[in-house]
């Protein structure tokens, strides 16, 4: 894009959503009526525009394949497989139409990527076709196979065997420039998987992925957030086991370590998920950092809590239900489904940028406890 179509984008597009943004700021969290049940299903529904579902009703209300693609389960479980079908078909038609596979789709139907490319809007994509269990039709294959090319030429170093380092990718934690992330490591294992439980071609084959991760990443304790081996985040320690390339049954001593470490850090103090005990101030986005501070530091991200969640339903009921009695009692008080948390439990807010509202994450929650309450 040359500067006039950068200017443009700035003027028409970058401003005004940052001023919807500062405008909603300012506005109170709004508050629904009903039972935990009633005001889930009225948010996934409304969530829904007829074609997809976005990601919420507030600041984001577009297509973003990584949210979708964590609540996917969950809102099939729930009984939105219909809604979850056309949602893939919208994004595979749009992906199709501007040959790339993005994490966002925008407004105007655009692919996007918000910030950079990230391989893990390919496994989202991947997962949601295999939950969905969408027929795919032979040029729908050939499009996944030569994104799956496309991606292990950008992401993987075949001579580390390992994420390329020094090189910023889009992820769940995309304000932070992270070198060779165990979170992108394990998107292009659970790539790999997804290719092979469709048919499709598969570029990763010769990878050994779970010999590769605990290599690679793993301290003795826990698994590091990167190839610098300086700190241990929430997220290093979910998607490990979320993307299964280590198996709870095969790995469970792992899985107990890496949980040892959660509580040791208080990672899921006052309730999952931070993504680390302290905000590591050299490694943030400058502008992102500058309006929205810590915004991924110590925070207590949601939908990688929930994620966390989900893994620990099938490990440890007790545990289990001591985090979704803590998301309840939010819940109640808020009685609305919010994005983000201090690392003290208050929802996160600065000067310019107020959490999110209303989000599509909902459905991972209410899911969980109606497993509980069923147990």
């Amino acid at each position: 894009m040359n500067f006039i179509g950068i200017l443009k984008k700035v003027i028409t597009e970058d401003i005004p959503a940052a001023a919807f943004m500062l405008k909603r700021s300012r506005e109170p969290f709004k508050r629904y009526n009903g039972s935990e049940t009633q005001i889930a299903k009225k948010i996934i529904s409304e969530c829904f525009t007829g074609e997809f579902f976005q990601v919420s009703l507030g600041h984001f209300p577009q297509f973003y394949m990584r949210d979708f693609g964590m609540c996917v389960k969950s809102l099939c479980e729930l009984g939105y497989t219909k809604e979850s079908k056309l949602t893939v078909t919208y994004a595979l038609k749009n992906y199709m139409r501007e040959n790339k596979v993005s994490t966002t789709i925008d407004s105007k139907q655009r692919c996007v990527d918000f910030f950079a490319y990230g391989p893990d809007s390919l496994a989202f994509l991947l997962h949601s076709i295999q939950t969905t269990r969408c027929k795919l039709t032979e040029s729908e294959k050939l499009f996944l196979k030569e994104q799956a090319e496309i991606c292990k030429i950008r992401v993987w170093d075949s001579k580390s065997n390992t994420v390329r380092k020094n090189t910023y990718f889009s992820s769940s934690k995309d304000h932070y420039k992270r070198n060779g992330s165990c979170y992108d490591f394990c998107m292009l294992g659970w790539i790999s998987q997804n290719l092979g439980k469709l048919g499709i071609v598969n570029p990763f084959t010769k990878i050994n992925f779970e010999e590769e991760l605990l290599e690679q990443y793993w301290s003795g304790e826990a698994f590091y957030d990167d190839l610098d081996k300086d700190e241990f985040s929430g997220d290093a320690q979910t998607f490990p086991f979320y993307c299964n390339i280590l198996s709870l049954t095969k790995h469970k001593t792992y899985f107990e370590s890496a949980i040892r470490k959660i509580g040791e850090l208080k990672l899921d103090s006052p309730f999952p998920l931070k993504y680390t005990a302290t905000r590591n101030k050299k490694k943030e986005l400058f502008l992102p950092s500058l309006l929205a501070p810590n915004y991924e530091g110590d925070a207590v991200w949601i939908h990688t809590g929930l994620c966390y969640m989900e893994i620990i339903w099938e490990f440890d009921k007790k545990l289990s239900e001591k985090y979704i009695t803590a998301y309840r009692k939010e819940f109640e008080e808020h009685k609305n489904f919010l994005e983000v948390y201090t690392s003290t439990g208050e929802p996160y807010r600065s000067l310019v940028y107020k959490c999110d509202e209303s989000m599509l994450w909902i459905s991972m929650y209410h899911n969980l406890s109606v497993k509980l309450k069923n147990r």
